[in-house]
């Protein structure tokens, strides 16, 4: 089974958010651990120079460039996330611990019937687990959650919880095409 990661990069009004930049760092660290591939998940419209911004921070970055995805909908961005996931079946999904994440990473994991990790502050991982670093009760007290079983894990960071630091090489930049299918309900 592969190892790899995945990392959504959020941005707005086309421009990279730096909590992406430090969770593509964080991932590089862990991937390393893993002996797997980092990949940088960019979704919207007119990405290719948000998928150049990324590709010093990644061994490989999948654009989904639509114009239906030029807003953020919740509907259109899990149905795009989840099938890249069936397509290349990454071990961890690393998301910010956004507005935007704390709407889009729970939809994706009842979709994939899979655990989340919510508003974590840390990882430590090593060839046979995966701890997440998690405050809880209003910060007072940190929980170490491990993550067992599930084929994919999807873990959402804090904002400032990483430093940034760009590799050395430039990794590939991937199109994909998905099925994007609106739900009727939103408008």
């Amino acid at each position: 089974m592969s190892k790899d990661i995945f990392v959504l990069v959020e941005t707005k009004e086309n421009q990279v958010r730096k909590v992406s930049f430090e969770l593509l760092t964080m991932a590089k660290s862990v991937a390393e651990i893993l002996a797997s591939k980092t990949y940088a998940v960019v979704l919207g419209c007119d990405q290719a120079e948000v998928a150049q911004e990324v590709a010093g921070f990644a061994d490989a970055v999948l654009v989904v460039d639509d114009e239906a995805l030029k807003q953020y909908r919740n509907d259109l961005f899990a149905g795009a996330l989840e099938d890249l996931i069936h397509k290349y079946r990454p071990f961890l999904v690393f998301g910010p611990a956004t507005t935007t994440g704390r709407d889009l990473f729970p939809r994706v994991a009842a979709r994939l019937n899979t655990g989340i990790v919510a508003d974590a502050v840390g990882i430590e991982v090593t060839a046979e687990s995966v701890k997440v670093k998690k405050p809880i009760f209003g910060g007072r007290v940190v929980s170490w959650v491990e993550c067992r079983s599930a084929p994919t894990t999807i873990v959402t960071f804090r904002p400032n919880t990483f430093s940034i630091e760009k590799q050395a090489s430039i990794g590939e930049i991937i199109k994909e095409n998905v099925s994007l299918k609106a739900d009727p309900r939103i408008t």
